[in-house]
């Protein structure tokens, strides 16, 4: 018997050639990015182009996003910078009556999508639908942009399963792909995006720490795209982006040079060569809880953290079996633990200050105290994974992507979910 995805996606496809009532509805279109074409439709300008950013469970961030028309079609869409792919998973086919479906022979519909019977379409495993265009309305009201319209399998990667639970589909920043969507949102973009991820714990007291500042302006967390994703003010420091020609779009990342690990301003013996983007490289990633580093820098920063301890608590030493799933654990004391400063400098003199706040953690119910940041997995056709800079150690700054000028800029910034 046919599967209820299976037959769901059938149900999707068999609508695109149908002749219902209104001509618009899922028409086959191509030749990639697609302008507003003068008809009776009225479709409101957006304003400026920031979205705002919520935290989901399991330290993942969605995003609220209208696509297509009517124009109430809001979908929560989980914040992935690293993904190439923009895509939503629904029942309703036929929700949006501005989508248009993309051919098969289309110049965007390249592997990992494939051409179908009727159309472009995609099978990440834990997905699988049609690719087209419609309109992203609060970003860019006058072009079509390319993402995949479809249903959720039983089979999602761990990662995807946790990162959509509370979201109807992923918004795909990266740009390993002809058919992403920063770049088929054209000029409501200029290639440019940044970011503040919220917190809700957040301890201010040590943001003020590492910020040397007395009075932290608090921002909503937002998604700002083109001329609104600019970092105001002096404070942005800038590092060049990475990108590697010839990479399958699942590795194909905006690699960044990260030079040196440091705790309390030492610098740790690590062979910077671990972080090349041949060796896996090192990119920032709104998809991942924790900070991945490579075997040997993450053995470093262990050692590191362990030294302090031991010199500032003698005779206080790791757990050798922690509970909660990290690595470098101490027991829980009556005294109140000081935190080590961390920070990564990257090409160009970039440094993040990591917050304390969130790159250590008390679990009081199971007596540890933790670094959160573990060493990184391998990919599983055996190649290196990325390391990354984990939503947690993110906490505190904003992030401006400049894509087209290969810049990556970050400054202090506290923000919060608007209530």
């Amino acid at each position: 018997m046919a599967k209820p995805q299976f037959l769901l996606l059938l149900l999707l496809v068999l609508l695109l050639n149908c002749n219902l009532t209104s001509p618009s509805v899922f028409k086959i279109h191509s030749s990639g990015h697609q302008k507003l074409s003068t008809d009776s439709t009225t479709i409101p300008q957006p304003p400026p182009a920031k979205l705002l950013i919520t935290q989901s469970r399991d330290l993942y961030f969605v995003v609220e996003i209208n696509i297509g028309i009517p124009t109430q079609n809001f979908f929560n869409l989980a914040l992935d910078i690293k993904n190439p792919f923009t895509w939503v998973g629904t029942s309703k086919p036929n929700i949006s009556h501005s989508f248009l479906a993309m051919p098969g022979k289309d110049p965007l519909c390249l592997p990992p999508l494939f051409a179908s019977a009727t159309s472009c379409a995609y099978d990440f495993g834990y997905a699988r639908g049609i690719f087209g265009f419609d309109y992203f309305l609060g970003i860019e009201s006058q072009t079509k942009a390319p993402f995949g319209w479809g249903i959720f399998t039983d089979e999602r990667e761990e990662g995807v399963l946790r990162s959509t639970r509370d979201a109807d589909g992923i918004l795909g920043l990266g740009v390993g792909h002809p058919a992403n969507l920063l770049e088929g949102l054209g000029a409501a973009t200029l290639g440019q995006f940044s970011y503040c991820l919220p917190m809700n714990f957040m301890i201010e007291e040590s943001f003020l720490q590492i910020t040397n500042s007395t009075d932290p302006q608090h921002h909503p967390a937002t998604l700002n795209f083109g001329e609104n994703a600019a970092i105001r003010g002096h404070r942005a420091v800038k590092t060049p982006i990475v990108r590697l020609k010839g990479l399958a779009p699942t590795r194909d990342f905006s690699y960044l040079n990260l030079t040196g690990i440091y705790v309390n301003h030492h610098r740790l013996h690590i062979n910077t060569q671990v972080f090349h983007p041949s060796q896996g490289g090192f990119i920032v990633d709104t998809a991942s809880p924790y900070t991945l580093l490579p075997e040997e820098a993450y053995k470093e920063l262990r050692r590191a953290i362990h030294n302090f301890f031991s010199e500032q608590y003698p005779g206080l030493e790791p757990l050798k079996d922690p509970k909660s799933g990290f690595d470098m654990c101490l027991p829980t004391s009556p005294l109140v633990l000081r935190r080590p400063s961390i920070q990564l400098m990257f090409e160009g003199g970039a440094k993040l200050v990591l917050n304390p706040a969130t790159t250590f953690h008390e679990f009081e119910d199971l007596n540890e105290f933790c670094l959160l940041i573990l060493p990184r997995p391998s990919f599983h056709d055996g190649g290196s994974a990325p390391s990354v800079l984990g939503v947690l150690q993110q906490v505190g700054h904003r992030f401006h992507f400049d894509i087209h000028a290969s810049i990556l800029a970050f400054a202090p910034e506290l923000c919060y979910t608007a209530a």
